[in-house]
């Protein structure tokens, strides 16, 4: 029987960056665990946002099962772990005697009644939230969050790039910190299973991207740290990131224009009033609160119907949200239009799946002005989600735009734009970036290469590595590769869902949303 896992996070880290470092031993300590044991890539969900990726590998379910697709409800509220219903992890383990230590994993407030112990992570409120289980744990770990650092971080050192030097510094202090006070619990417990996420990668590639020098810093400190845990530990320990990453674009994409001009969407008084609406929606863009007018459109869908406030799932505040669909001025009964930045919606009444087929074929041989693809992958909902309560909720189409390229739902007098240089943001991003990295080594697995894997297999595999039945929801399946007995034999439970859907208060969801605002989220 396995007796420990420890599964530690790198957001948003990408072969891109990693492979060279470990080549060229950057980072000793990771490329030992790379070269002892298993490696490949963990591809993301649609979108390859942190929420929903992380909430699907801590479940084993994709979005379509559990109804999240970002870090906002369809209603502008922020999630939280309470809007997970379906068995989680940690919480299968505990049915079956296993400890957990569970700490700074994204998108776990309020924390779960673990057996065992958890430290939430972000989005959360500040110090003096009850971020701890059990509560008494947190005077313990007072000063976990490193909050007079992490507010200087991401509210006052803005642009960072302008002050790369105490914005390094402070994400190795927090980093520091945080993952010292892990590996003080982690060594006085005894848990089957650990878990711990570092945020600071992704932050810093989103502010840092152009500046490698700097993130391979970072990088260093976070190896020789993580070499310091490893030499403590005895067990098997297995590293992922919840996407990849990419540099910033170079060219803009309008998307419903070129709807518009293939037939699909319409625009009352043709060009004329596509014209005119990009300039009325130029002008929204720039002079009405975004928080205002998502709050606005949702209400718009709710009063419209649209399905994703009207699932027949138990709770109507689930869902995506899909701002572009509700923009006031196109046709509610255009054949095809932008619903989300990755999604395309296709009207009801319409051959959905011919019609789909259609822009499909057509938007995966399409190139922009210098004649470079412009998707890397276009899908049918289907090929990418399973039939879950949460699946007609859904667009009909979904797309990876390539990495040079931004999709904007805004009507133009061009179908593409080249960003000038001097205009470009120079942060890194990922919503597009489905190929994230996962390796490990250890007694519960084995040696393999190039691994193809999806995240929501993380969890019914380390169920299996445990001996486990995997719960019947999970859409993932095992990863036959890495474990001894090639998969065989896996068993399967009808565990019981989780407690209802509850709401966190008011103070507590200003400020998560704060938190959200500052990464650059909303």
């Amino acid at each position: 029987m396995t007796e420990r896992i420890a599964l530690i996070g790198l957001d948003g880290a990408t072969w891109d960056l990693l492979r060279g470092w470990l080549e060229d031993d950057t980072l000793p300590n990771l490329k030992c665990v790379y070269e002892d044991g298993f490696s490949g890539t963990l591809k993301s969900t649609i979108p390859a946002n942190t929420s929903p990726a992380v909430q699907s590998l801590y479940t084993g379910c994709d979005p379509a099962t559990l109804g999240l697709f970002g870090f906002q409800k369809p209603d502008g509220t922020t999630i939280s772990l309470q809007d997970v219903t379906v068995p989680k992890l940690w919480t299968v383990l505990g049915e079956h005697d296993r400890a957990s230590c569970i700490v700074n994993v994204r998108t776990t407030f309020p924390p779960d009644p673990v057996n065992g112990v958890m430290l939430s992570g972000d989005p959360m409120p500040g110090e003096d939230s009850d971020y701890a289980y059990p509560p008494e744990l947190k005077q313990e770990v007072a000063g976990f969050r490193c909050q007079e650092k992490d507010d200087r971080m991401h509210k006052d050192l803005v642009p960072p790039y302008e002050h790369n030097e105490e914005v390094l510094q402070h994400a190795k202090d927090i980093f520091t910190h945080r993952f010292g006070t892990f590996r003080e619990l982690a060594a006085d417990g005894d848990y089957d299973f650990l878990m711990y996420w570092i945020g600071e990668t992704d932050f810093l590639q989103h502010r840092l991207w152009n500046n490698t020098d700097d993130l391979k810093t970072f990088y260093e400190v976070l190896d020789e740290k993580l070499g310091e845990f490893l030499a403590e530990f005895d067990g098997t320990v297995i590293f992922l990131s919840d996407h990849g990453f990419e540099g910033p674009p170079t060219t803009v994409f309008y998307l419903n224009e070129w709807l518009r001009r293939e037939g699909y969407l319409t625009v009352p008084g043709g060009r004329v009033g596509a014209r005119l609406l990009g300039i009325g929606q130029n002008f929204a863009k720039q002079y009405i609160n975004k928080d205002l007018l998502m709050r606005v459109l949702y209400f718009r869908q709710q009063r419209m119907g649209d399905s994703a406030t009207d699932t027949d799932a138990d709770d109507h505040t689930l869902g995506i949200n899909k701002p572009h669909l509700q923009i006031p001025g196109i046709s509610s009964r255009s054949t095809a239009q932008l619903a989300t930045n990755c999604g395309i919606e296709i009207h009801p009444d319409e051959d959905q799946r011919s019609v789909a087929d259609n822009i499909k074929s057509k938007l995966v041989s399409l190139t922009d002005d210098q004649g470079t693809p412009v998707m890397k992958e276009v899908f049918h909902r289907s090929e990418i989600y399973d039939e879950g309560p949460y699946f007609d909720d859904i667009p009909d189409l979904l797309f990876q735009a390539s990495e040079h390229v931004t999709v904007n739902p805004e009507l133009s007098s061009t179908v593409f734009e080249t960003i000038p240089s001097g205009n470009r943001s120079g942060r890194g991003r990922h919503v597009y970036a489905r190929n994230g990295v996962i390796f490990g080594s250890g007694p519960a697995v084995k040696s393999a290469r190039g691994i193809e894997a999806d995240i929501t297999d993380v969890t019914p595999t380390i169920l299996h590595l445990f001996g486990l039945p995997v719960a019947e929801t999970m859409t993932g399946s095992v990863i036959t590769e890495i474990c001894p007995d090639n998969g065989a034999n896996v068993q399967s439970d009808s565990y019981i869902s989780e407690s209802e859907i509850t709401r966190i208060d008011e103070g507590e969801q200003e400020e998560m949303e704060e938190w959200l605002e500052d990464m650059g989220y909303i």
